[in-house]
């Protein structure tokens, strides 16, 4: 009897010994398992950091690429859009100065003044092949006058007209002549030389100009009469009566209406001195002071219009560009 206890005893202890390792066993997996789950989510969460971390400098990188891409882009228009601006303007100037060269050897002499033309059909040739190849509206001749040559030199250029078979320009409502506007009333009245906005007592008449269907009606319009126009010419006669040199005393107005459009569109005027080749004291130019005499005899006008240049200097493949044209004396204007 006390061998079976003993057996049961012992086989009771067995028991309890491989319950006690089993339930160690059990408790050791279960704490495995915990170690390899917390060890999984600290990996997860250290890899979704890490991949955090790295999207964000993906990012950071790529928005300074990109920010330093479009940088780059908007300076290489920019600079592309500068430069032909500025070529632009400098092919028109070197026109201004070839045409002007012609006309000087058509009327070489000073005592040809003011009372000198170029052949219409001639002119037209020359200077319409130029303002197409430069984005002009037109290629302008005036002559430069006192206002005690006027009815002489009106009668010569209606003489002119009808000899070159234009007999129908030139002529407003009150006639034939000379002519300016009105700034306040837009009203049209024969210029007679007795006001003037620049420095000097000059009347600057336009005599001939390129693509005459479509600029027809600014023939014998006095340059002189507007302000802005007006402070041009006066530059240009400054700078040559100073140097005695027609290159480098080109001049460009500010933005302007022109005559010939019936609606603003940002326009400007290149001038250039005409001087005869051959000149002497007593044909100079001169108003009712000997202090406002001159030696140029005319005035060459590259005419355009901003938005033309504007929009040859656009790279094809640039849009929603904005251009602010602006001077210290005019509104601003926006073009896209």
């Amino acid at each position: 009897m006390c061998i079976r206890d003993r057996s049961i005893t012992v086989e009771f202890y067995f028991m309890l010994l491989f319950d006690s390792k089993t339930k160690k066993n059990n408790d050791k997996e279960k704490r495995s398992e915990r170690c390899a789950t917390i060890f999984r989510t600290i990996v997860i969460v250290i890899l979704l950091t890490a991949a955090a971390i790295l999207g964000y400098f993906a990012y950071f990188v790529s928005h300074q690429y990109e920010d330093q891409l479009q940088e780059s882009t908007f300076n290489s228009v920019a600079e592309q859009f500068e430069a032909y601006v500025l070529e632009n303007l400098s092919e028109k100037i070197s026109a201004l100065t070839s045409v002007a060269a012609v006309v000087s050897m058509v009327c070489p002499y000073s005592s040809n003044w003011p009372n000198c033309s170029v052949p219409y059909i001639s002119y037209e040739n020359i200077t319409d092949p130029l303002m197409k190849g430069n984005n002009m509206r037109a290629l302008t001749f005036g002559v430069v006058l006192d206002p005690q040559q006027q009815e002489q030199f009106e009668s010569f250029a209606y003489q002119f007209y009808d000899d070159s078979n234009h007999g129908d320009i030139g002529i407003k409502d009150f006639g034939t002549g000379i002519w300016a506007e009105n700034i306040t009333t837009n009203e049209i009245y024969h210029d007679l030389g007795e006001y003037f906005v620049g420095d000097r007592n000059i009347m600057v008449p336009i005599l001939e100009v390129g693509d005459l269907p479509i600029n027809r009606r600014s023939i014998m319009f006095n340059l002189y009469s507007e302000k802005i126009r007006a402070r041009s010419i006066d530059q240009v006669l400054e700078c040559y009566d100073n140097t005695m040199k027609t290159t480098g005393c080109t001049s460009i107005t500010e933005v302007i209406h022109l005559v010939q459009d019936q609606n603003f569109i940002p326009a400007a005027h290149i001038l250039h001195p005409i001087v005869p080749l051959y000149t002497t004291s007593s044909t100079t130019t001169t108003s009712s002071t000997s202090s406002n005499m001159t030696l140029v005899s005319g005035i060459l006008l590259s005419i355009f219009h901003w938005d033309d240049v504007f929009t040859s200097a656009i790279p094809e493949y640039v849009s929603d560009l904005d251009v602010v044209l602006a001077d210290e004396n005019s509104a601003a204007y926006s073009f896209r």
